[in-house]
Formats: C-alpha cells, sequence, structure tokens
C-alpha cells in the first residue's frame, strides 16, 4: 500500500514532533529548513498511519538497518516498507514484498548528473522527450526505488541499472508536475 503526502506546507510541525520517536524527533530537528523538517516528520507519520491500517500495529516497533542502510521492523520480517521524501512530498510504502521508493522534485537538467547517471539509450529518450526534465526525473526515480527495493547503493552501476530489468516499476508524475515517484516490487 502506498501513503503520500504531497501537502507538507500543511502539516502542523509543533504537533507532528510529538509524534514521533525520540530519535526520529532528533533526526528531523537535525534537518536544515523547516520543509526538510515537514518531509521527515510527514514520512515518518505516514509509516505509522500505514502500519495502524494495514497491520493493527499501535506503536511503531524498533528498526534494524542492512548493510547499506535499508531499513526493516525488527521482529516484523513479513513486513516490508520504503520511505522517501523531497521538498514537494513525503511517501511511504509497506508491502508483504521487498519494496523500493523514491520521490524527487523536478528540477532543471544538470548536463553532468544526464551523463553520468544516463545511459545513452536514457540520454536520448530524455533529450527528446517534451519536458527532459521531467523524463530525467522519471528515470532517475526510477533507479533510485530500484536501488532501494534491492538495498544497493544507487551509484552501483547507475547507468545500467534499469537494464533487464524484470521488476514492476511504477512511476507517477504528481499534481502539475512538481514531483514524480517511483515504486519498485
Amino acid at each position: 500500500m502506498l501513503y503520500l503526502n504531497d501537502r507538507l506546507s500543511d502539516l502542523d510541525l509543533d504537533l507532528a514532533l510529538k509524534e514521533l520517536s525520540p530519535h526520529r524527533r532528533e533526526q528531523t530537528l537535525r534537518l536544515h529548513g523547516e520543509l526538510q523538517r515537514r518531509a521527515s516528520a510527514a514520512v515518518y507519520l505516514l509509516l505509522a498511519q500505514a502500519l495502524r491500517e494495514e497491520y493493527g500495529l499501535t506503536e511503531m516497533p524498533e528498526w534494524g538497518y542492512g548493510e547499506h542502510g535499508k531499513p526493516f521492523l525488527i521482529g516484523f520480517p513479513h513486513i516490508n516498507f520504503n520511505l522517501s521524501h523531497c521538498s514537494e512530498a513525503a511517501i511511504c510504502v509497506v508491502s508483504d514484498v521487498e519494496v523500493g521508493v523514491d520521490v524527487e522534485r523536478v528540477r532543471p537538467l544538470r548536463e553532468g548528473v544526464v551523463n553520468y547517471s544516463m545511459s545513452a539509450a536514457e540520454i536520448e529518450e530524455i533529450y527528446a522527450a517534451e519536458r527532459p526534465d521531467l523524463a530525467f526525473t522519471r528515470l532517475w526515480t526510477m533507479k533510485e526505488a530500484v536501488a532501494k527495493w534491492a538495498g544497493q547503493p544507487v551509484l552501483h552501476n547507475i547507468k545500467n541499472l534499469l537494464q533487464g530489468m524484470r521488476h514492476r516499476i511504477d512511476t507517477v508524475v504528481g499534481e502539475n508536475g512538481r514531483y514524480v515517484y517511483s515504486v519498485c516490487k
């Protein structure tokens, strides 16, 4: 199940901070800028909501982390989740299978990043698109979601990350084209 908050400016940060675990509250308060703090709090609250609605958990379980930092819930191996946030949205996916999710704000293209991260076919696709910035963001979120699904760093084989992909990747362009998210299952 997917939980999304793309109205971060509506989040009451003071109230949200009270609902976070002490560790998450501390992490959130270390972030620069209120919008980043809102996104961090929102994604945690989305996970809490998902666990409550999908699994009946009213208390947040303790988190563990895989070799490359992918979080998991200690004592609940049947619950898989992944989180992402940017300045435009926070997103949480929970499932009974491994999942990866990424959300990114659509930004102007940076040629160096395009050339570094995309295959020749993807570069061609980006520059042929009506909105190259949107095409790049779509491909980037797909790569991030796949890497997070696998629990690997995104920069590992980034140019070829989508080649031969057998997993399902759903990609959505958010309201007014401000953000894009992808989910890999």
